[in-house]
């Protein structure tokens, strides 16, 4: 109603009940969710970048981006890891989010391996099925980690 009464009528569908949606729906919601969040960490995060820093590279020459691609980046990379690791841990547990919203409807099109996994144990009473899902999450969510860790090169004292 509010879209439709600010002239935006295309965009006043059943977000939640369309198939072709409602996965989207539930993302914008989750990322709504948790931005608030990730800011406070990425200021935080830059924050800690000293001061001397910044004025060592503008003593050199260097222009705006290139303190930020030589200072800024790089000093905010372990931040930048631990949001990313966050926001994939979060994505992985946006079960009570689905489940409020959508219910893994319509036609499971909202529908993520959690609440697979859930259906399976608790609505099919299948739970070794389930067990098998659960590991494979875990092996899933290991190998992102992992694969986050070499993209983003975070160093943490150890080789």
């Amino acid at each position: 109603a509010t879209l439709k009464a600010v002239g935006l009528d295309s965009l006043a569908l059943n977000w939640l009940g369309d198939s072709r949606y409602s996965l989207y729906a539930v993302a914008v919601t989750q990322v709504w969710f948790h931005t608030g969040q990730m800011v406070v960490i990425y200021v935080a995060g830059l924050q800690q970048i000293p001061a001397e820093l910044y004025e060592a590279a503008e003593v050199d020459g260097a222009s705006r981006w290139q303190q930020f691609k030589s200072v800024t980046w790089p000093m905010a990379l372990p931040t930048t890891a631990v949001v990313v690791a966050y926001t994939t841990i979060q994505t992985f547990r946006a079960f009570d989010l689905i489940f409020a919203m959508t219910g893994g409807g319509p036609s499971y099109a909202s529908e993520i391996l959690v609440t697979q996994i859930y259906n399976t144990a608790f609505i099919s009473q299948k739970f070794g099925y389930a067990s098998a899902q659960s590991i494979v999450l875990v092996v899933l969510v290991l190998f992102i980690t992992w694969l986050q860790r070499k993209t983003l090169r975070v160093n943490d004292g150890t080789k």
